[in-house]
């Protein structure tokens, strides 16, 4: 498959690509579609904050930022841009929580969920970090096929690598279904939706 690492989520907030899920042998890889029109990005939040000083914004409370087929939600999410054009963010959640974004593939009935305690992208070395008991998991019609876990995944795009990292307590775990399985399920959504994409949960509800 000749495509690029995945942008992971936040990459496609703070960029302009634009993801897709496609299996965690290919977790992190995604073919951008040059002719897709680009999606509008809608954030809402309690409060916004801009400092022109420091070019930063910060959006507060019970933030949801959707992009197209992508939904992340976040206490806050703070934007900054660097001195040399690229930005950097970071999406935060209060004690007990967790950062959480989706990102669907209604035509091949794909569901790409993510959490962890703080989510990452900094522009100037082209990496996406999930931090604090990170989890990406892959779903066919809601039978989840991939996934993988560990205290922090590193997304490194400049490289073409990512890194899942463990913690004191808990190694990475990495859980790939058998494909006849996936297959099962993807055959039973298309029968389900007679062939035509399956109904987005995500688009147009912010």
């Amino acid at each position: 498959m000749n495509s690029r690492l995945l942008y992971f989520l936040l990459a496609s907030i703070f960029s302009t690509s634009v993801v897709h899920a496609q299996g965690l042998k290919d977790l992190m890889n995604t073919g951008s579609s040059k002719g897709a029109e680009e999606p509008k990005t809608t954030v809402l939040s309690d409060s916004l904050q801009y400092n022109k000083n420091t070019n930063e914004t910060v959006f507060s409370g019970n933030v949801i930022l959707q992009r197209g087929l992508m939904k992340l939600t976040a206490d806050e999410l703070h934007i900054t841009e660097n001195s040399d054009g690229t930005q950097r963010g970071e999406a935060v959640v209060g004690p007990k929580k967790k950062v959480e974004f989706f990102n669907e593939r209604p035509e091949q009935y794909e569901l790409l969920k993510g959490s962890g305690k703080s989510a990452i992208y900094d522009g100037s070395s082209d990496q996406i970090i999930l931090k604090g008991n990170a989890i990406i998991t892959r779903s066919v019609c809601g039978y989840i096929v991939d996934s993988i876990s560990g205290e922090e995944i590193i997304f490194d795009n400049a490289n073409n690598t990512y890194t899942a990292k463990r913690s004191n307590s808990s190694r990475v775990r990495s859980v790939l279904e058998p494909r006849a399985n996936g297959n099962k399920a993807l055959e039973e959504c298309k029968k389900k939706y007679n062939g035509k994409p399956m109904p987005s949960i995500i688009k147009d509800k912010v």
